[in-house]
């Protein structure tokens, strides 16, 4: 329905406006996405104990939608002593993050070793 038919045209954008119209199925589809996080962030929490989680990408535009959603999920599968020391949040550069990321760590290599890429 919320395609008409045409599930290739599934976007997260799609989803998360029809989250805001608070639509059965986009509710379930979300959720369903949070629940899967969750389960990923709890893996990272307890194997590693960051003190900090940021999630990035251009599905964080509706970081309103998805953060409560994944924290609220997250006891299940996190140990309670690792997320009270580690904060979640939304990344703030955008969908571009992965990319500067990767730049600035080309730049840094660059600067220790000396070489051009």
């Amino acid at each position: 329905q919320i395609t008409r038919g045409n599930p290739e045209a599934l976007t997260a954008e799609i989803i998360f406006d029809h989250v805001r119209l608070n639509d059965p199925l986009a509710l379930s589809l979300r959720d369903t996405a949070c629940l899967m996080l969750a389960r990923v962030l709890g893996q990272i929490l307890n194997l590693l104990s960051p003190s900090l989680i940021v999630l990035c990408g251009g599905v964080m535009k509706s970081a309103d939608l998805i953060l409560r959603k994944v924290v609220e999920y997250l006891p299940e599968y996190s140990l309670g002593v690792m997320r009270k020391h580690c904060e979640i949040k939304a990344g703030e550069l955008g969908p571009d993050a992965g990319v500067i990321g990767a730049a600035a760590y080309a730049l840094m290599q660059i600067r220790k070793t000396g070489d051009s890429v």
